[in-house]
């Protein structure tokens, strides 16, 4: 049997490959390519689905030129959307139906300031559309965000707002205006800058940090909301894997007249904290008491690896009752 093949080159266009995407005739393949910073079009043939490399439809700029490398793309009404994590950014082609030739339109990138100052597309690496084509969502994996952005008519993205590491609350950001326009430095230790803006007891979702008063940077490995009372609380348990590092529990109490959490109790003994939970027992009088019991999943201490802990209300915190023990110790 004789096999013939075509082997076609591609010299510095095609390096790290990392996404495809299928024009909607199937007439082109459009291949984004990390390394060479490219987007290397190719035409289809329908009946064999042979490709063909078309340079006058690709976006091939100048070697060490462009947007730092795509990860991710999606094409839409003739629009191609595609993120670069490396550029912090999300850049919009336009595709001519006919050539399938692509022109770059736009970009978003972190750091713009209009009309909102634009953060989380750090380490951008997918991309998605809303059904009614109205809204696209990128994720950051350095940012550790999720970033949403409005499309208009002509598929132009606006900047709307961005989750990351759970925040939200856009609306109580000190930096989003053109008033006071200053880089945030998103890297896992903040500078006192972003403490001051991302924890200033302004964010009811967000309750670690760097500040005396939210002094863990662990995971959060489990959590668990009671009421005692008529007041609402929250635990914490937050620890990592890693043998350097020591977690504990946090516990915060709801202020309704400040619409946010505030710390109560930090329970620091709990240095691998991996679940908390709630319960209430009913004593001899009838009278419940409400305990915490800590599991340390993580550098668990000794051989009491679960702590339970009695709501004292005169302290108005919880006390140490007694511990669990191993089987068999």
């Amino acid at each position: 049997m004789l096999l013939r093949s075509r082997t076609e080159r591609l010299p510095y266009t095609l390096s790290g490959p990392t996404a495809l995407v299928l024009s909607p005739d199937g007439a082109f393949l459009y291949v984004s390519a990390f390394r060479s910073r490219t987007i290397v079009a190719m035409r289809r043939d329908a009946a064999t689905g042979g490709l063909v490399f078309d340079p006058a439809a690709s976006y091939l700029p100048a070697p060490g030129a462009g947007h730092r490398g795509f990860e991710a793309m999606l094409l839409e009404d003739g629009r191609l959307y595609c993120v670069s994590g490396m550029s912090a950014a999300v850049v919009v082609f336009a595709r001519d139906a006919e050539s399938g030739a692509l022109s770059e339109l736009q970009v978003v990138r972190n750091g713009d300031l209009a009309p909102k100052y634009v953060d989380g597309l750090s380490g951008a690496n997918s991309i998605a559309m809303s059904a009614a084509k109205d809204s696209v969502y990128v994720t950051g994996w350095i940012d550790k965000s999720v970033v949403a952005l409005a499309r208009d008519a002509d598929g132009a993205l606006t900047f709307v707002d961005r989750v990351i590491e759970g925040e939200q609350l856009f609306e109580h950001f000190k930096t989003a205006s053109n008033d006071n326009p200053w880089s945030i430095d998103s890297n896992a230790m903040p500078p006192a800058e972003y403490d001051a803006v991302w924890s200033d007891n302004v964010f009811p979702m967000r309750i670690g940090g760097n500040s005396a008063d939210r002094p863990w940077l662990f995971t959060a490995q489990g959590v668990s909301h009671f009421m005692i009372g008529a007041s609402l609380y929250l635990a914490v348990a937050a620890s990592d894997v890693d043998s350097d590092s020591e977690g504990l529990v946090a516990l915060y109490v709801w202020d309704r007249a400040a619409g946010r959490f505030a710390t109560l109790q930090l329970l620091a003994d709990e240095t691998g904290a991996s679940c908390v939970e709630h319960f209430v027992l009913e004593d001899v009088y009838g009278d419940e008491q409400h305990f915490l019991a800590v599991g340390n999943g993580y550098k668990a201490a000794g051989t009491r690896p679960v702590r339970l802990y009695h709501w004292d209300a005169l302290a108005g915190q919880f006390l140490p009752d007694h511990a669990l023990a191993l089987p068999g110790t």
